[in-house]
């Protein structure tokens, strides 16, 4: 018998190429590949404009997937209350869909749906898994006394928390005081076929660019470091250009 997932996730492309959520939908694929039943719920904060639902079927015809709305105060003002809608919004939801396809696990993406995901978990008899793929910076998010307290009880519900890197799993490790559940595996990718593969560096002149926040966590630090070991090397013909703007800009 196939294994069957339910991904419960914010992000997701509506059409092929499109930027917001490539990595969810490559996970998808790549586990998709391995003869595993995945379906998605991809769930979003309603906002009063007007919403335009995204359709799937032109690039991935077998794959089921429900959009939900859940109601969510912007910039993270009034966390809990907002925690509190989405848990409750959701929730039944997320039930009645894992018992109508005979869901095995519930694989939730960010910290977010922990709570919901877990929730629905025990509900229906079944793991929870939660993966987390970076620190959102806004304190009243992750920084306050009772926000921490939420993704405490949240994260230690999960059967399990991925980090996709050491410096996060550190970092949720602080915030749920114990990492007994916690596993890193770092994101994958694709190699291309070496018919096609070209050697880069080997070209007269590389121009690299990186677009971000300048935030600590966002691997600015970490290019800067591997070029200088490029430039040590002797390897020198490149140029770095980073767009961007944050409280590491001096330090960077």
């Amino acid at each position: 018998m196939r294994l069957r997932i339910l991904c419960l996730t914010p992000w997701f492309p509506n059409a092929p190429g499109m930027r917001e959520g490539n990595y969810i939908y490559d996970s998808v694929v790549a586990v998709r590949a391995e003869d595993v039943s995945v379906n998605v719920l991809l769930a979003r904060a309603w906002k009063p404009w007007p919403q335009t639902e995204p359709t799937y079927s032109s690039f991935l015809p077998d794959l089921e997937l429900q959009l939900l709305r859940y109601p969510s105060i912007p910039r993270d003002f009034f966390s809990g209350l907002s925690n509190r809608m989405r848990f409750v919004a959701l929730l039944n939801r997320v039930v009645s869909y894992g018992i109508r396809h005979k869901v095995q696990l519930i694989h939730a993406q960010t910290e977010a749906f922990a709570e919901v995901a877990s929730a629905a978990a025990q509900v229906l008899g079944i793991p929870s898994v939660v993966t987390i793929h970076g620190i959102n910076t806004s304190h009243r998010y992750l920084g306050t006394t009772g926000q921490r307290a939420y993704f405490r009880r949240a994260l230690r519900a999960c059967d399990n928390v991925v980090l996709v890197g050491e410096p996060i799993r550190e970092f949720f490790a602080e915030i749920a005081g114990a990492d007994t559940n916690f596993t890193v595996i770092h994101n994958g990718y694709s190699l291309l076929p070496i018919s096609r593969r070209t050697k880069i560096l080997v070209n007269p002149e590389i121009h690299f660019v990186s677009v971000s926040n300048l935030h600590e966590g966002k691997g600015i630090d970490l290019t800067l470091a591997a070029l200088v070991r490029l430039r040590a090397s002797g390897i020198k013909n490149w140029t770095y250009t980073i767009v961007g703007d944050g409280d590491q800009r001096n330090a960077l």
